[in-house]
């Protein structure tokens, strides 16, 4: 799931051991669709397993990561890797 935080976030912050989950599925894998108040402004996230913080085994490398939503309303993140493809990654 995704611990979110941020101006551009339209929900209260998740909390750790309860992160936000996949709201879909695509051919290349799991759609976050991330409800925003204001997509002019950072939505930030960690990519992690419920109260998971071991790396890489329960999170995600990369720590905190972010985007703004209307510089890239679509963002796509590969399992280990601690890129934010703003395109499909190959």
């Amino acid at each position: 799931g995704l611990h979110l935080w941020g101006d551009a976030i339209g929900i209260p912050e998740t909390r750790w051991e309860a992160p936000f989950q996949p709201t879909g599925e695509d051919a290349y894998g799991k759609v976050f669709a991330i409800p925003l108040k204001d997509d002019t402004k950072a939505a930030n996230f960690i990519v992690h397993q419920p109260s998971g913080d071991a790396v890489p085994q329960t999170r995600d490398p990369g720590g905190d990561r972010s985007f703004v939503p209307i510089d890239h309303p679509e963002i796509w993140l590969k399992g280990g890797d601690a890129t934010v493809y703003t395109t499909p990654p190959s």
